[in-house]
């Protein structure tokens, strides 16, 4: 036992083998070398599988090898790293969860692995596995990037033996539609929302039921949900301010009321004024261009916005202003009502003050105290 890794010596005593090659029985010992393989894990601990195989001389003159080495079929093959269980266990892991979810679930196993090995694991053992050569019921129909905003085609997969079953060269309603005239027992196709999907599977599969796939379903509910806070957003904007001065209110005590103000414009100030005011001439741009009847891809081009940036100005019945961001959370919060009721008390030493409440649990530096009497000191 090293650490977390459980490490398992194993020794190949088998005075005979046969050639991986011509199959010829040999007992000539030509050497042996160590491998090292991942197992399941077990309580916890990752298991590590450290096998001295041996090395046989091949006795047959015609045959290409000299010398071989004959490992027992669980361990996987010469160049494997990880035993045939742990990689069964990790190809239905990575089938159910794919590779980064995989990955991570792998780890909390106690199986080290990412999640490109996974996606290299389904792709080269995806075959192997189908149990089934049954006609496909239920496919997925979408877009494949042969080169990504130039090229693409169609790919189709088995939603149900989760294989794929072809890939179209191109994304065309009748080449669809040829395909699936042919496979008449399809009775569901997941699809997105391209218009060319629909009248490809509505023309070849007339009996199949089409459904929108899950992505696009959570795309749809978000856009829908964003579009509907577009045309709320000075409410929105109303209710975070109220907080913001609740949060403010109460995270500073109330000794904190008679520090000096602080001046109000400084340059992150100023610079954020001038970004606000060159948005706002964009905005007016926008809409003064839509309200003079002009389409959003025109304004668009003119003003050299995004459209989505347009059409989310144009449906927010209002300037959209930028949203401010809340103070962050500090580990002193919780202890500042007690240093403000000691500070009143009299006690006025940063060292001591942070020695009473690291005895109550904060964790955090002296200097955070004494930045934080820093106001109160200045106030005094």
């Amino acid at each position: 036992m090293i650490g977390h890794r459980l490490i398992i010596a194993l020794k190949h005593q088998g005075l005979v083998a046969h050639c991986t090659a011509c199959g010829a029985t040999s007992s000539r010992i030509h050497g042996g070398y160590r491998r090292r393989v991942e197992d399941l894990p077990c309580s916890g601990h990752r298991v590590t599988l450290e096998i001295q195989v041996r090395r046989f001389r091949c006795d047959n003159t015609i045959c290409r090898r000299q010398t071989f080495a004959q490992c027992p079929a669980p361990f996987g093959a010469r160049q494997q790293r990880r035993t045939a269980r742990a990689q069964t266990v990790l190809w239905h892991v990575g089938l159910a969860l794919s590779g980064a979810a995989g990955a991570r679930l792998a780890q909390r196993l106690g199986i080290s692995i990412s999640g490109e090995t996974i996606l290299r694991l389904l792709k080269r053992n995806g075959q192997k596995h189908v149990a089934t050569t049954s006609p496909p019921t239920i496919i997925g129909v979408d877009d494949w990037a042969f080169k990504r905003a130039h090229r693409y085609g169609t790919l189709l997969v088995d939603l149900e033996q989760r294989r794929p079953l072809d890939r179209l060269p191109n994304r065309d309603a009748t080449s669809v539609a040829n395909w699936l005239t042919g496979n008449r027992a399809i009775r569901i196709v997941s699809r997105d929302r391209a218009g060319v999907y629909a009248e490809g599977i509505t023309r070849g599969a007339p009996q199949a039921i089409q459904v929108a796939d899950r992505w696009h379903l959570l795309k749809n509910l978000g856009d829908a949900i964003e579009r509907a806070l577009s045309r709320c957003q000075r409410p929105i904007r109303e209710v975070a301010r109220s907080l913001n001065h609740e949060h403010a209110s109460v995270a500073l005590p109330a000794i904190e009321s008679n520090a000096p103000g602080v001046a109000t414009t400084s340059r992150a100030k100023e610079q954020q004024a001038q970004r606000r005011e060159a948005r706002l001439a964009h905005y007016e741009s926008v809409m003064h261009h839509h309200q003079s009847g002009m389409a959003i891809r025109a304004i668009a081009r003119l003003t050299a916005l995004d459209r989505r940036t347009v059409r989310h100005w144009i449906n927010a019945g209002g300037f959209p202003e930028r949203a401010q961001r809340l103070p962050a959370a500090s580990k002193l919060d919780p202890y500042r009502a007690y240093l403000a009721q000691r500070w009143r008390e009299g006690c006025q030493n940063a060292a001591r003050l942070y020695r009473e409440i690291v005895r109550q649990g904060f964790n955090g530096g002296c200097g955070i105290v004494r930045q934080a009497l820093q106001p109160w000191r200045q106030a005094g």
